[in-house]
């Protein structure tokens, strides 16, 4: 396998990357339904989300972090296009191509509308579940730009991050504390070219500051772990694969090397993982890797796509993780 070095800041070491090396294809998916006994004790544990085409539209499901148990949670005839875990695990938020709102309960499959005045993209949900940070599309603010606000889940105590008439504020994430928020900004260069840039600003958009790494024009589905690490897809090898900076900067490097499409990563709960989707099967499905790249698995199998991993929150994860990766 091939080493692959890069220099951490603050109290983050040098951590060795290694490129995949092995591929573990199972033939069949392990289909669960939503009335079997054991389903109250597994919303409990750790779960991976995720959008497959089910019966022509894009529906949610969710499975073992193994890949196994694979659920099916919703069924109305409208395409999900993101989603976002509550901070107990016991609740889904997720936005259709309509611009609607929806937190599902798991248990019970209750399905509640919220921000009904809003068509808002992108939420991400706080670790203490009172706020959520979300893309406001221009026509609620007739600016022409995206731009990223904060507020409690019945639309109140709004506030603006970031976002302003030269740039779009897309795709927030939450630090494990709630103190901070990673979002992309997306603007136009004087050469017409389109850049997309990492920040990171605490949650009432004071002090931000731009992650550094090496200069690159197209990355995009950022994810933060308890662990101050961003992993996100970036076209600079050629092929977009995933690739893994400090919050606080740092030399970027790569995970993947599938010379496919690879995106949407999501990280584990203990920074060990990493679950992202790609095209490099014969369909979109969703894949499973440890950031050391010693293992990687595909965990789906399904004759339909598959994308948008999201994992769900770990139990039992130090505090302390954050300290001095944040600037």
């Amino acid at each position: 396998m091939k080493k692959i070095n890069f220099n951490l800041i603050g109290s983050i070491l040098l951590i060795p990357i290694f490129l995949i090396s092995c591929y573990d294809f199972s033939d069949n998916d392990s289909i669960a339904t939503v009335n079997e006994d054991n389903h109250s004790e597994r919303i409990k544990k750790e779960n991976i989300a995720f959008l497959r085409l089910t019966d022509g539209f894009w529906q949610l499901w969710k499975m073992n972090i193994d890949g196994t148990n694979q659920l099916q949670l919703t069924h109305s005839p409208v395409d999900k296009v993101h989603m976002a875990w509550g901070p107990d695990n016991n609740e889904l938020l997720y936005h259709t191509n309509r611009g609607d709102t929806y937190i599902i309960k798991l248990e019970s499959g209750e399905e509640k509308r919220i921000l009904n005045e809003y068509k808002i993209i992108d939420a991400a949900w706080s670790p203490d579940g009172q706020t959520l940070a979300y893309g406001l599309s221009p026509e609620d603010l007739s600016s022409g730009k995206t731009s990223l606000w904060t507020s409690d889940l019945k639309g109140k105590n709004r506030n603006q991050v970031a976002g302003d008439d030269k740039s779009d504020a897309l795709a927030p994430m939450w630090s494990k504390s709630g103190d901070e928020l990673v979002f992309r900004q997306c603007f136009m260069a004087n050469n017409m070219q389109v850049y997309h840039d990492f920040w990171v600003s605490d949650k009432m958009g004071n002090n931000r500051q731009p992650i550094l790494g090496e200069s690159e024009m197209l990355k995009f589905d950022q994810a933060v772990s308890n662990h101050g690490m961003l992993a996100y897809s970036s076209a600079r090898s050629g092929f977009f694969e995933i690739w893994i900076i400090p919050v606080a900067g740092g030399q970027p490097g790569q995970i993947t090397e599938f010379n496919e499409y690879a995106g949407n990563p999501s990280w584990s709960g203990d920074g060990k993982s990493i679950a992202f989707d790609s095209d490099a099967g014969n369909s979109q499905q969703l894949y499973r890797i440890d950031v050391d790249g010693k293992k990687l698995q595909q965990l789906t199998h399904s004759n339909n796509p598959s994308r948008k991993p999201v994992w769900s929150h770990a139990v039992n994860v130090p505090n302390e993780v954050n300290s001095g990766t944040f600037p």
